[in-house]
Protein backbone atom coordinates (compact mmCIF):
# COMPACT_ATOMS: atom_id res chain seq x y z
CA UNK A 1 0.00 0.00 0.00
CA UNK A 2 1.39 3.42 -0.95
CA UNK A 3 1.49 5.58 2.17
CA UNK A 4 3.36 8.56 0.72
CA UNK A 5 4.18 9.94 -2.71
CA UNK A 6 5.95 13.07 -3.90
CA UNK A 7 7.68 14.11 -7.13
CA UNK A 8 10.94 12.66 -5.71
CA UNK A 9 9.94 9.47 -3.90
CA UNK A 10 7.25 6.99 -3.02
CA UNK A 11 6.90 5.01 0.20
CA UNK A 12 5.17 1.64 0.26
CA UNK A 13 4.12 -0.28 3.35
CA UNK A 14 4.84 -3.99 2.88
CA UNK A 15 1.88 -6.34 3.27
CA UNK A 16 3.12 -7.79 6.58
CA UNK A 17 3.77 -4.29 7.97
CA UNK A 18 7.30 -5.12 9.13
CA UNK A 19 8.89 -3.36 6.15
CA UNK A 20 8.71 -0.04 4.36
CA UNK A 21 9.98 0.29 0.80
CA UNK A 22 11.30 3.67 -0.37
CA UNK A 23 11.47 4.16 -4.13
CA UNK A 24 13.38 7.14 -5.46
CA UNK A 25 11.72 8.35 -8.65
CA UNK A 26 13.66 9.51 -11.75
CA UNK A 27 12.96 13.15 -10.81
CA UNK A 28 14.94 12.64 -7.58
CA UNK A 29 18.00 13.40 -9.69
CA UNK A 30 16.65 16.95 -9.97
CA UNK A 31 16.21 17.47 -6.22
CA UNK A 32 18.67 19.40 -4.11
CA UNK A 33 20.42 17.84 -1.12
CA UNK A 34 17.95 19.73 1.08
CA UNK A 35 15.02 18.20 -0.85
CA UNK A 36 16.44 14.71 -0.41
CA UNK A 37 17.13 15.24 3.30
CA UNK A 38 13.53 16.39 3.68
CA UNK A 39 12.32 13.15 2.05
CA UNK A 40 14.51 11.12 4.43
CA UNK A 41 13.14 13.08 7.41
CA UNK A 42 9.60 12.31 6.23
CA UNK A 43 10.58 8.65 5.98
CA UNK A 44 11.74 8.75 9.60
CA UNK A 45 8.34 10.14 10.57
CA UNK A 46 6.64 7.20 8.84
CA UNK A 47 9.03 4.80 10.58
CA UNK A 48 8.00 6.28 13.93
CA UNK A 49 4.31 6.07 12.99
CA UNK A 50 4.18 2.59 11.40
CA UNK A 51 6.93 0.87 13.47
CA UNK A 52 8.55 -1.32 10.78
CA UNK A 53 11.79 -3.12 11.60
CA UNK A 54 13.06 -3.30 8.00
CA UNK A 55 13.62 -0.75 5.24
CA UNK A 56 14.42 -1.21 1.57
CA UNK A 57 15.40 1.73 -0.59
CA UNK A 58 15.47 1.58 -4.39
CA UNK A 59 18.12 4.20 -5.03
CA UNK A 60 18.83 3.33 -8.65
CA UNK A 61 17.38 6.68 -9.76
CA UNK A 62 19.07 8.76 -7.07
CA UNK A 63 22.76 9.50 -7.73
CA UNK A 64 24.05 9.43 -4.13
CA UNK A 65 27.23 7.76 -5.37
CA UNK A 66 29.92 10.41 -5.38
CA UNK A 67 28.04 12.88 -3.16
CA UNK A 68 30.17 12.45 -0.05
CA UNK A 69 28.47 15.22 1.91
CA UNK A 70 25.11 13.49 1.55
CA UNK A 71 26.60 10.05 2.14
CA UNK A 72 28.32 11.21 5.34
CA UNK A 73 25.05 12.71 6.58
CA UNK A 74 23.31 9.39 5.92
CA UNK A 75 26.07 7.33 7.52
CA UNK A 76 26.70 9.33 10.66
CA UNK A 77 23.45 11.17 11.34
CA UNK A 78 20.54 9.51 9.59
CA UNK A 79 21.23 5.76 9.85
CA UNK A 80 21.78 5.98 13.63
CA UNK A 81 18.41 7.76 13.94
CA UNK A 82 16.80 4.85 12.08
CA UNK A 83 18.35 2.43 14.56
CA UNK A 84 17.01 4.46 17.47
CA UNK A 85 13.56 4.34 15.82
CA UNK A 86 13.64 0.52 15.79
CA UNK A 87 14.96 -0.33 12.32
CA UNK A 88 17.08 -3.50 12.41
CA UNK A 89 18.16 -3.61 8.76
CA UNK A 90 18.24 -1.24 5.80
CA UNK A 91 18.83 -2.65 2.30
CA UNK A 92 19.76 -0.21 -0.45
CA UNK A 93 19.37 -1.21 -4.10
CA UNK A 94 21.85 0.86 -6.09
CA UNK A 95 23.79 1.04 -9.31
CA UNK A 96 26.42 -1.73 -9.58
CA UNK A 97 29.31 0.75 -9.45
CA UNK A 98 28.21 1.90 -5.99
CA UNK A 99 27.39 -1.49 -4.45
CA UNK A 100 30.87 -3.00 -4.20
CA UNK A 101 32.43 0.27 -3.09
CA UNK A 102 29.90 0.93 -0.33
CA UNK A 103 29.77 -2.66 0.97
CA UNK A 104 33.59 -2.82 1.16
CA UNK A 105 33.94 0.67 2.59
CA UNK A 106 31.20 0.37 5.19
CA UNK A 107 31.54 -3.25 6.25
CA UNK A 108 31.05 -3.29 10.02
CA UNK A 109 30.45 0.47 10.23
CA UNK A 110 26.83 0.04 11.23
CA UNK A 111 25.48 -2.33 13.83
CA UNK A 112 21.98 -0.94 14.37
CA UNK A 113 20.62 -0.81 11.82
CA UNK A 114 22.67 -3.07 9.61
CA UNK A 115 23.00 -1.39 6.22
CA UNK A 116 23.91 -3.26 3.07
CA UNK A 117 23.90 -2.35 -0.62
CA UNK A 118 22.57 -4.60 -3.40
CA UNK A 119 22.32 -4.61 -7.20
CA UNK A 120 18.81 -6.08 -7.35
CA UNK A 121 15.61 -6.31 -5.33
CA UNK A 122 15.60 -10.09 -4.98
CA UNK A 123 18.96 -10.14 -3.19
CA UNK A 124 17.92 -7.23 -0.98
CA UNK A 125 14.63 -8.93 -0.06
CA UNK A 126 16.34 -12.24 0.73
CA UNK A 127 18.80 -10.47 3.03
CA UNK A 128 16.05 -8.52 4.78
CA UNK A 129 14.02 -11.70 5.36
CA UNK A 130 16.83 -13.01 7.57
CA UNK A 131 15.93 -10.31 10.11
CA UNK A 132 12.28 -11.31 10.52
Amino acid sequence: MIIYSSPLAELIKHRDASMLHLIWKPDSRLGSDADVRNEFDLLLGFVNEHKPILLCSDSTHYPFHGNMEMQNWLDFEYFPRLGTAGIKAFAVVAEPSAVDEFNDEKGGLFSIPEVRYFVNHDEASEWLETFQ
